[in-house]
């Protein structure tokens, strides 16, 4: 029996009304699918007429960043009554209609914990499942197939065999959260290839081995009108998933997210009949495949409403601040006395304002990063993270903000924070471009400064 086969229709699901100590998102529903005799009668028990739609999906699975792993009094169980040849799938929300599974539990799996969060379904209890590796740090379980195991039982028990879901399937849960609208993304990458490559072929492989930061500015500045006056927000995540049949290659998944913050209003009062162009922000999920590092795969657009965007953080400031976000790194800049820009990129290095664009300064602050990427003959090689083991599925731990002419002078300055670095002295890493224009149309001054932030000591 398929495990998409089984219905369950929802009577009640009972959210957080407040995050917990631990955990900062609303939890998600998960669906259970197994095959056998139990998961037929769980599936019949209080059967209606037709399955209700799933459960709308709470808030951004895939951020906060921050690694969420069960506190130590969580109740621990063992996965039950699931055959050998079966696991449990995880989904992403009560009711398997319209649902999509994250994850899958081994059906022997022990130290399993669970949260405060229950769900009725066709008259079976479901209780929430919480595992750092699952988008968001949580999901949900019928109570049916958990064993609880007795206080101090559980000591030295590892953690439970869990594997994520489908790439497309993730895919689809990043890119399709409340308010974003699906893409074709085929045709936006044969229009993106179009307009930047055309029939050149060196341009055509030097534009598929930019990294995935870079080639979302570039997808959004395809698809979107230009602007004068913009922030940009870059929030970048990834995992390395598979073993995928026939070989068992493994491959990186990059989940980006980039909004463009209109800022023409924030230098100056907009007049009556202006009609400022919108806040924009795309979801993209790529993948590497036939000589292209980062092929996008899944896409979608949203609107960004003026309220909205100045709540959103961009490096700790407002997006919608005339603030800078290099002032929010925590320590003294270390300037580079030799910066300067040799790039000879597949796109425009300069901007029409006679400064660099802003791809160019994303792909200097990758050069400067060091780890994502280096510089040969003209053109940067991305080279893929590790994965990081500070944040849950899919979340950012990398964030860049590019600032284009927001002060009097025409200027794009830079500025990249990694986080959750796999190492036991160092916190964060911060990079900084500057590019401000000169008398020479063809010559910006440009600056480059970092920093190391050091771990606080135990």
């Amino acid at each position: 029996m398929s495990p998409d086969l089984t219905e369950f229709n929802i009577s009640s699901f009972r959210k957080r009304a407040q995050p917990s100590a631990w955990c900062w998102l609303p939890a998600f529903a998960v669906a259970v699918g197994v095959s056998g005799a139990a998961a037929l009668a769980e599936s019949h028990a209080g059967q209606q007429s037709a399955a209700t739609p799933a459960e709308p999906a709470q808030d951004d699975p895939f951020f906060p960043p921050d690694r969420v792993n069960p506190p130590p009094e969580a109740p621990r169980h063992r996965i039950v009554n699931v055959d050998d040849n079966d696991k449990l799938n995880i989904r992403d929300r009560p009711g398997v209609p319209g649902s999509t599974i994250i994850a899958r539990i081994a059906p022997d799996a022990v130290n399993v914990a669970t949260g405060e969060g229950t769900a009725q379904v066709n008259g079976g209890t479901w209780v929430e499942v919480l595992y750092p590796g699952l988008p968001g740090g949580s999901g949900w379980v019928n109570a049916h197939f958990l064993q609880h195991i007795p206080e101090g039982e559980s000591a030295g028990l590892g953690a439970p065999d869990i594997e994520p879901g489908a790439p497309n399937d993730l895919a689809d849960l990043f890119t399709q959260i409340e308010d974003y609208e699906p893409l074709d993304w085929e045709a936006v990458e044969t229009r993106f290839l179009e307009s930047t490559a055309g029939a050149d072929t060196e341009t055509f492989r030097a534009i598929n081995r930019l990294g995935p930061m870079t080639r979302a500015l570039l997808i959004l500045e395809e698809e979107e009108d230009p602007q004068i006056h913009a922030r940009y927000r870059i929030r970048y995540g990834m995992e390395k998933m598979g073993p995928f049949a026939p070989n068992a290659y493994t491959t990186p998944i990059s989940f980006v997210q980039i909004d463009r913050f209109n800022m023409g209003p924030q230098r100056r009062e907009a007049l009556p009949q202006d009609d400022p162009a919108p806040h924009i922000s795309y979801r993209m999920v790529m993948d590497t495949i036939q000589m292209r590092t980062a092929r996008t795969f899944r896409l979608s657009r949203a609107e960004i409403d003026d309220d909205t965007a100045a709540a959103m953080s961009c490096l700790g400031i407002s997006c919608l601040s005339m603030d800078f976000a290099a002032d929010q790194a925590p320590g003294g800049w270390d300037a580079d006395p030799d910066a300067a820009i040799t790039l000879t990129p597949p796109y425009d290095l300069m901007a029409p304002d006679a400064t660099h664009s802003p791809a160019t300064v994303l792909d200097q602050l990758t050069i400067a990063h060091g780890f994502i990427g280096d510089q040969s003959n003209g053109r940067v090689n991305w080279s893929y993270p590790e994965a990081r083991e500070g944040v849950s599925f899919g979340a950012p731990f990398i964030e860049v903000v590019i600032d284009v002419n927001l002060a009097q002078d025409f200027a794009v300055q830079g500025v990249l924070r990694d986080t959750h670095l796999n190492d036991t002295s160092l916190a964060e890493l911060w990079h900084k471009v500057s590019s401000i224009s000169s008398a020479d149309p063809q010559a910006p001054l440009v600056s480059q400064a970092g920093q190391r932030v050091q771990r606080s000591p135990p």
